[in-house]
């Protein structure tokens, strides 16, 4: 993940820096360093992942509470 892929993640979820650093559980200034620099530590590459993945999931259910 590069600097370009935080930021396009991060704005496929809608949300701000503000945001996906709470999500990531790390200060503000901290997640826009690594999204300006792209060093981004391992574990947080993975964590965003999983944030985008869930969101998928979330709208997967979204999309199948309507069948039913």
């Amino acid at each position: 993940m590069i600097k370009s892929d935080l930021k396009l993640a991060r704005n496929r979820l809608g949300l701000t820096a503000k945001e996906m650093a709470e999500k990531l559980g790390v200060p503000r200034r901290t997640y826009e360093t690594w999204e300006y620099r792209g060093k981004i530590p391992s574990s947080a590459k993975v964590a965003v992942r999983l944030i985008e993945e869930n969101r998928r999931l979330l709208s997967l259910v979204q999309s199948y509470k309507a069948f039913f």
